[in-house]
């Protein structure tokens, strides 16, 4: 789309979606007089589904001349180019803490890191390629080297490197690996140099932050777990997840967090029930959720959510990195057995470690200001809720998600047949539709 000297908008080119592994280039010659004026922009815009990140345009060298004369459809500009960021230097995470790593290198450092260049020239270049690789917070260097190569097409480059010992100690660490290639003559150097920096913070990461995709974990009750492991006893602090913007409102989407020491058998450390669904005000912004308690972890953990709700099609919907493989770390259970997820991908969930977090971060359970009050609690027989009358509606699950009672019409629930335990009460208005939630014990 062109803005004309009027400030509209106006439709010049549209193209239909389908798949594709290469770029193919157009041209778009601006001759009419509503566009010739100093306030000339354009944009490009996207129509795509809501079921996750799978409609994805990659534009590309956008070019303005004067001249259109000489313009071949079939010829790419001359530009030996970085194409992508170079491969994390971790092993077996994307991000970690400094001390899950700083002693255990030799299994959480990878053996080599990956940049990938491409040239878009019609022949071979002989290119000067440069990596260094250095602390950003202290300035130290790690590696700073300068190999000569050739490539055609495409090239992978490999190296591998060495932490030094004397790399000062922080809460957080950032390493920084910088490639670099140089050739002349070059038209368009800005893409000739790319810096990824290795974030050391306080959690653990399969992810590297962006969804390209969905993960939906479909049914009640359903539960999803991923499974971390430790080199050095952690204070396990938190969870943080990245809930998908898509075409289901998770809004009133109850659900619980668990920590299990081990699936096989199930043994459950910790459960934090009447949770919602968070989003956050920024790109790709995980959801914070503190832990009633903090957890002593020595090795091996999972961490994972439980869909609680009187819907059997509960939809929990999750960000998916597809550009990392950390499906061997996952499991689901929705019949009662744990499975191994067979998707290729990243589910994008964190465990926050080390030290207490701050109270003002973190989001908290259901609030149990209703307008209802539940007594007596615990309870035996009968409970009474106070406020409730003919038209509202009263359904008791346990914590599965499995609806045992429902009844309307009624001030009062007989509970004399439910087993001990802890249940959710829910309370309809319906006139309105608004629900409450509350939890009550069935005693003696």
């Amino acid at each position: 789309e062109f803005k004309d000297n009027a400030g509209m908008w106006r439709h010049m080119l549209a193209i239909d979606g389908g798949s594709a592994d290469t770029f193919s280039r157009k041209a778009l010659i601006i001759q009419d007089s509503v566009f010739l004026h100093d306030d000339f922009q354009f944009r490009f815009r996207n129509y795509a589904s809501l079921i996750g990140q799978y409609d994805v345009w990659n534009i590309d060298y956008v070019e303005m001349d004067t001249v259109h004369n000489n313009f071949n459809t079939t010829t790419f500009i001359e530009d030996p180019a970085i194409q992508f960021l170079p491969t994390s230097i971790l092993k077996n995470y994307e991000e970690m803490p400094w001390n899950q790593f700083r002693d255990f290198q030799s299994i959480e450092k990878a053996d080599t890191i990956v940049s990938f260049l491409r040239n878009n020239s019609s022949v071979s270049e002989n290119t000067s390629y440069g990596i260094h690789v250095y602390d950003a917070l202290s300035g130290t260097v790690i590696l700073d080297a300068n190999p000569s190569i050739q490539f055609d097409a495409h090239q992978s480059l490999a190296k591998p490197f060495e932490f030094p010992q004397n790399i000062p100690v922080f809460d957080t660490a950032v390493i920084a690996t910088r490639i670099s290639v140089t050739f002349a003559p070059d038209k368009i150097p800005g893409n000739d140099t790319v810096t990824r920096y290795q974030v050391f913070s306080n959690y653990l990461a399969y992810d590297d932050g962006t969804p390209e995709a969905s993960y939906r974990l479909l049914g009640s009750p359903a539960s999803l777990a991923m499974q971390f492991h430790l080199n050095t006893p952690d204070t396990l602090q938190a969870v943080e997840i990245l809930f998908s913007h898509s075409n289901v409102n998770l809004a009133s989407n109850l659900f619980s967090i668990y920590v299990w020491k081990s699936l096989d058998p199930e043994d459950s450390i910790l459960r934090d029930e009447f949770l919602l669904p968070q989003f956050t005000d920024s790109i790709n912004g995980f959801a914070f959720y503190r832990l009633s308690r903090p957890l002593f972890i020595s090795d091996t953990f999972y961490i994972g959510w439980q869909q609680v709700s009187l819907q059997s099609d509960l939809k929990m919907d999750v960000g998916f990195d597809l550009n990392d493989t950390a499906n061997q770390h996952l499991w689901f259970n929705t019949n009662g057995t744990w499975q191994q997820s067979g998707l290729l991908g990243a589910l994008m969930i964190r465990p926050v470690l080390g030290k207490t977090i701050p109270f003002n971060i973190g989001v908290d359970e259901v609030s149990n200001n209703s307008s209802f009050t539940i007594f007596p609690n615990p309870a035996s027989d009968e409970i009474y809720i106070s406020g409730a009358g003919k038209d509202y509606l009263l359904e008791v699950m346990d914590y599965s998600g499995m609806k045992i009672i429902s009844v309307h019409h009624q001030s009062s629930i007989n509970a004399h047949e439910l087993a001990q335990g802890m249940y959710l009460l829910q309370v309809t208005d319906l006139n309105t539709g608004k629900s409450s939630i509350q939890k009550f014990v069935k005693s003696d």
